[in-house]
């Protein structure tokens, strides 16, 4: 009987130590494929909303610049800053 046992257990335990490090590394390999879908995505958003901003920046930019451009007042000093850029 005691034979019957200890050859059970010397099956049986290798079994189950391969069993939890096959498990463990498939594991590892599920959660660092979704590591890195996360990272990707949250990479894509920022780089999204980086490009929105910018092109939000621009765009009040140049309609500030349109809008001061046809400005009564500035028309004359527009004017004389062109003649003195052109002098030099």
């Amino acid at each position: 009987m005691r034979s019957i046992a200890g050859k059970i257990m010397l099956i049986l335990i290798p079994v189950i130590v391969c069993a939890l490090l096959g498990g463990n590394f498939l594991t590892y390999f599920r959660v660092k494929g979704t590591t890195e879908e996360v990272i990707f995505q949250s990479l894509s958003d920022l780089t999204e909303a980086y490009s929105q901003i910018t092109s939000s920046i621009y765009d009040s930019a140049v309609k500030e610049s349109e809008s001061l451009a046809r400005t009564p007042m500035l028309k004359p000093l527009l004017n004389l800053d062109f003649q003195v850029a052109s002098k030099t």
